[in-house]
């Protein structure tokens, strides 16, 4: 996202998926992984929509390219992520692509807001 202005309305989204992967990764290092945990169904299905270029959601597609521009996994790699989330997987690769995620979304984050402050 290097180059662009950032509306403050961009900056919320990316806030709000980085605090999103880091709840449900804390979740899942604590073991508590529930058929209806919310947050994790939520991150599923926002990471499904990602690996689908035919339904893809307005929320899914900026992730995407915030994630495409931080060399985070491909929307492939993501749709997987998301369909292990959703069948309850806490696997030790599922949890490093996570970190990842959340790495690559922090990231995001901070440069959003220092071009939000006109750095």
């Amino acid at each position: 996202m290097s180059g662009i202005e950032v509306h403050p309305g961009v900056y919320s989204k990316i806030r709000a998926y980085a605090e999103l992967v880091d709840r449900v990764l804390g979740e899942l290092r604590r073991g508590h992984v529930s058929d209806t945990g919310v947050q994790r169904l939520r991150l599923s299905s926002l990471l499904m929509a990602v690996g689908d270029g035919e339904r893809i959601s307005a929320d899914a597609k900026l992730l995407e390219w915030m994630l495409r521009e931080g060399g985070c996994p491909s929307p492939k790699r993501l749709n997987e992520m998301g369909h292990q989330l959703d069948s309850g997987d806490s696997s030790p690769e599922l949890l490093i692509d996570l970190e990842s995620l959340a790495k690559t979304l922090e990231r995001e984050r901070a440069s959003a807001f220092a071009r939000m402050r006109g750095r």
